[in-house]
C-alpha cells in the first residue's frame, strides 16, 4: 500500500508505527540519536522539509530543516554533517549556486540534490556542480530512506 503513496503519506504511516512501537523506552532513542549520522534538508516547501526531517528522525537520524539557503548555510556552519538534501528550485536563492558553494566549501560533504526538476540538463547539471545524487520528486519516503540515504550513510 506505501508503494504508491507519496512522501507525505509514507511518513505519517511511519510516525504511526514508530509510536505504536515506542512502549515508553526513550531512553533507548535518546542513545541511539546522540550516535546518529546528521543530516541536513534545504527545501523552500516547508511540509516537504519538516515531514521529510520527522521521517528520518523515527529511522534513527540526526536532521535540522531549513526553509531556505540563508538558514541553511547558518546550520552548516554549526554542525558536523554527513549529508545534506538540497532543493534547487527555491523562491529566494539558485539551487544551483548553493550547490556550486556548498561543494566548494564543503568537499567532503555528500549532497543529494531532491528536486522536480526531472530534465537530462539540470541533472547533469547539478551533479557537475557537485551533487552525489539527483533524487526526482515526488519520492516516496521508504525509498529515499533504502535506496539512498541507507546505503549511503549506513543504519
Amino acid at each position: 500500500m506505501c508503494a504508491i503513496i507519496t512522501i507525505f503519506g509514507c511518513i505519517k504511516l511511519f510516525r504511526k508505527k514508530v509510536d505504536d512501537e515506542m512502549d515508553g523506552n526513550e531512553l533507548r532513542l535518546r542513545e541511539r540519536v546522540t550516535d546518529a549520522k546528521k543530516i541536513l534538508i534545504i527545501d523552500d516547501q516547508k511540509e516537504i522539509g519538516e515531514d521529510l526531517s520527522e521521517f528520518l528522525i523515527a529511522a534513527g537520524y540526526e536532521t535540522q530543516y531549513a526553509i531556505n539557503a540563508k538558514q541553511g548555510f547558518t546550520l552548516l556552519e554549526k554542525l558536523q554533517l554527513h549529508l545534506l538534501i538540497l532543493d534547487l528550485k527555491m523562491a529566494e536563492t539558485n539551487g544551483f549556486e548553493v550547490l556550486r558553494n556548498l561543494a566548494g566549501q564543503y568537499p567532503s560533504l555528500i549532497i543529494f540534490v531532491l528536486s522536480g526538476m526531472k530534465e537530462p540538463e539540470t541533472i547533469k547539471t547539478a551533479i557537475a556542480y557537485g551533487a552525489c545524487e539527483f533524487i526526482a520528486k515526488p519520492i516516496n519516503a521508504r525509498v529515499l530512506l533504502g535506496n539512498y540515504i541507507r546505503p549511503t550513510l549506513g543504519m
